[in-house]
């Protein structure tokens, strides 16, 4: 068991990293409350976690894009919790394909869910957490630091949600709310389905990917860790420095890397 028994609220705890988070959270002792649209799902990660998560595993089905359902879900989460010690926002869509040919309605599917849901998700945190502290942390991605084509409104909302994060960090602290951020590499969960279903095939790196359980691992060594941290591997750091720093030579290995995809269109 844990020194301390954690409160935490899952944003996006139904499948893949989520699910992960979830499992590590209960495997650690800690109380927990999921949320995703799907309830199907939800039940799913019920009876999965059963009989570990049993009394200390609740879940409730939420649109992380709207605000009533925010607020319905973070008051059934204090109600099952009885205090919000950490929240995890990892609700994301993805999307795939050429910015002009993608309907505008899944265009703000994907900004509604990555990056209005993460704001909401925010919002409802601190004020759940009121002056007592706590501890927020974002899901990012990879293309939080490198851009890639095909995937152009989803990079643009995990940039965002950097962004926010950053600024959210500074704005909280003197409230006693930390905010930390997670950036994994590419993970093949659900999000990938959409390029799947256009390509045949998802373009995986060369390593394989990331498991979820070792993206779950970084998201609670933030929630153990005593200061906010940003959670970003050193490598995609210096990506971005040399990025910003070698325009041209970042925009042609990009280009080389996802040529296939660029010409298949």
């Amino acid at each position: 068991m844990p020194e301390r028994t954690l409160a935490i609220v899952v944003l996006g705890g139904s499948r893949g990293i989520g699910r992960a988070i979830v499992a590590r959270a209960l495997a650690e002792g800690h109380r927990v409350f999921a949320g995703a649209r799907d309830e199907r799902a939800l039940l799913a990660l019920q009876q999965g976690a059963a009989p570990e998560g049993a009394g200390r595993l609740g879940t409730g089905a939420v649109d992380v894009g709207d605000d009533a359902s925010q607020r319905a879900f973070f008051g059934a989460a204090r109600a099952f919790l009885g205090g919000i010690d950490v929240v995890v926002n990892n609700a994301a869509r993805e999307g795939y394909g050429r910015l002009d040919e993608m309907a505008l309605e899944e265009v703000e599917a994907i900004v509604r869910t990555n990056l209005l849901g993460v704001i909401l998700g925010c919002r409802h945190a601190a004020q759940a957490m009121g002056d007592g502290g706590g501890h927020i942390i974002n899901v990012g991605s990879e293309v939080s630091f490198r851009a890639v084509p095909m995937k152009s409104v989803y990079c643009a909302t995990k940039f965002a949600v950097r962004g926010l994060s950053d600024a959210l960090e500074l704005e909280l602290a003197p409230r006693g709310i930390r905010v930390s951020q997670v950036h994994p590499g590419w993970v093949d969960t659900g999000l990938h389905e959409d390029e799947r279903r256009r390509r045949g095939s998802v373009s995986r790196p060369h390593d394989g990917g990331v498991p979820v359980e070792r993206v779950a691992e970084s998201v609670a060594a933030l929630w153990r860790a005593p200061r906010a941290q940003g959670g970003a591997p050193l490598r995609l750091r210096l990506r971005s420095v040399v990025g910003e720093l070698f325009p041209a030579w970042a925009r042609w290995r990009t280009r080389r890397a996802f040529g296939e995809q660029l010409r298949e269109g």
